[in-house]
């Protein structure tokens, strides 16, 4: 017992650690070919990276005058991991390649990034093929939905890059209006049809959602309930009575500019600029009632508002793996808003249930991913 103990204690001090160390949580590409991974800053090798691959930086280190980048690297699946240090020359963070960004849409562990001609620049890891994305022509929308990338042309055309990266039957759909980002670690995209009708789908499925949702211009879903804001008013449907007894006040809600979820919670925020919580986690109530904010977002088991003044809170925590499933099942639900105190110029974020994403006023953006921690 007093060694599970002291596991626990080990865990919680390595991320204390090193959620205060600079850099902490970029995301940076590889520069060059076989770059070696290596143990400690100049030690033994433990693999190598390729030219292309995207790696997420932990902090950084100087030793003998040389910057070092401790980093996270997932391999093939979710429990081949690799954590070492890569000399910083042969590393780039997003944030100094992509400027003039216009939308950003942050995935499972990669994201979308749409400047002002409608080009889309693809950014993560390439699990699933979905950094496939070179096919699209200009388009005026891009979202993901884990592993499915998504882009809308000016005709209503959809664009995918999903499972093997070949065109599936989401690549026949026409007339589509508007895409919404699914809320969830599930592989679905919510539509809206040039008609107004609202359909969720996936590779092989589809199914229409309330017709009370026609036209509505914003919708969000889950496993457990969907939500939509038609003409500034809130509906709500679910058949988890347990749910619904959280949810039910938000039906109707008038003068509200955007909506948000997680898996078991809802955040309205109106034009006022005041947050509205549906949920029962008291942490997340926290932010019910919270004024002068100007944009949301939300995913999973957190909220993270934008203040008018620029300023970033977390509440809730998000959902950060153990690299080592056999040691602790559980994963660890962190909140970064220390972190997130250093972030400047942010015009509006994004979140998917592993990434948050802040597009500054300069089009440049910054990335928390925290993805995993060690034992």
């Amino acid at each position: 017992m007093k060694r599970w103990i002291l596991l626990l204690a080990l865990v919680l001090v390595c991320l204390a650690e090193t959620a205060c160390g600079a850099g902490l949580y970029s995301l940076a590409l590889v520069k060059k070919d076989q770059v070696n991974i290596r143990k400690a800053p100049g030690g033994q090798m433990l693999d190598r990276l390729r030219k292309g691959e995207y790696v997420n930086i932990l902090g950084t280190e100087i030793r003998g005058g040389r910057e070092w980048d401790r980093i996270i690297v997932s391999r093939k699946t979710d429990n081949q991991v690799i954590c070492g240090y890569v000399d910083a020359a042969f590393l780039e963070d997003v944030t100094e390649i992509y400027s003039g960004i216009t939308e950003a849409a942050p995935g499972d562990r990669h994201m979308l990034l749409r400047d002002a001609q409608g080009r889309v620049h693809a950014a993560g890891e390439s699990f699933m093929g979905n950094l496939s994305v070179s096919h699209w022509p200009s388009v005026r929308q891009a979202v993901i939905s884990r592993f499915t990338s998504a882009g809308v042309d000016a005709n209503g055309r959809l664009y995918t890059s999903a499972g093997d990266s070949r065109p599936d039957w989401l690549g026949e759909m026409s007339q589509i209006d508007c895409i919404f980002p699914c809320a969830e670690d599930f592989e679905l995209l919510v539509f809206r049809l040039q008609d107004g009708r609202i359909f969720c789908g996936a590779e092989n499925f589809a199914a229409l959602l309330p017709e009370r949702y026609r036209n509505a211009d914003q919708v969000v879903f889950t496993n457990r309930f969907s939500a939509a804001l038609q003409d500034g008013i809130v509906r709500v449907t679910t058949e988890d009575l347990e749910l619904e007894k959280v949810l039910c006040s938000a039906e109707g809600l008038g003068n509200i500019r955007k909506i948000a979820c997680g898996e078991a919670a809802l955040y309205c925020l109106d034009t006022a600029g005041t947050v509205h919580v549906y949920a029962a986690d008291p942490a997340l109530l926290e932010a019910d009632g919270l004024g002068g904010v100007a944009d949301i977002a939300a995913a999973s088991s957190f909220l993270v508002t934008l203040s008018d003044a620029g300023g970033l809170r977390m509440f809730g925590g998000m959902i950060v793996r153990n690299r080592n499933y056999a040691v602790f099942s559980e994963d660890r639900k962190v909140n970064f808003s220390d972190f997130l105190a250093d972030w400047r110029n942010v015009a509006e974020i994004r979140a998917s249930w592993r990434m948050l994403i802040a597009r500054q006023r300069d089009g440049h953006i910054l990335v928390l991913f925290p993805n995993r921690y060690e034992q």
